[in-house]
């Protein structure tokens, strides 16, 4: 059987919710135990990584101080990587974590409210097509998307 898709969740605050995950309390850097209420506002991550390299872990390096100065909760995924996985995998695991995040908003601390899709690399491309997906399926569209250094050929008439 495949192995489920494992996904990172990224907060320097504890808020409502966040106690319904198996978390451990070194999963989080935080300096109170003061519950918060939910946030408004949800960061989903894709790592770059030519889609055969990398992890969310590799990527905590600028996603610890986005958490810490952006004061929301972040959820990294750590899609299967090629060649041992190979195409589509990545785009599947990444949607379905993304339909998962939708529908477990209260467990990561989130109202609902605002929900935002950031990649680098190969993470840009899945974040790109997660969203095209879930216009596709009517699933909630994200309210914003970040791709960086995201290799698009775009054109314009």
């Amino acid at each position: 059987p495949k192995q489920l898709v494992n996904l990172k969740l990224l907060s320097h605050e504890v808020r409502e919710g966040m106690n319904e995950l198996p978390l451990k309390k070194n999963d989080f850097e935080i300096s109170s135990m003061e519950i918060l209420p939910m946030s408004d506002h949800l960061l989903l991550h894709i790592h770059g990584g030519g889609f055969i390299a990398t992890s969310t872990t590799t990527h905590e390096v600028y996603l610890k101080p986005w958490a810490l100065g952006l004061e929301i909760p972040i959820v990294s995924i750590d899609y299967s990587l090629a060649p041992e996985s190979p195409y589509p995998r990545a785009i599947e695991e990444c949607f379905y974590a993304y339909a998962w995040v939708l529908k477990n908003a209260n467990k990561l601390g989130w109202n609902g409210k605002t929900l935002l899709l950031a990649g680098d690399s190969a993470g840009g491309n899945l974040v790109t097509i997660v969203t095209m997906k879930s216009i596709e399926v009517g699933l909630r569209k994200p309210d914003a998307i970040i791709c960086f250094y995201t290799p698009f050929l775009l054109g314009y008439r």
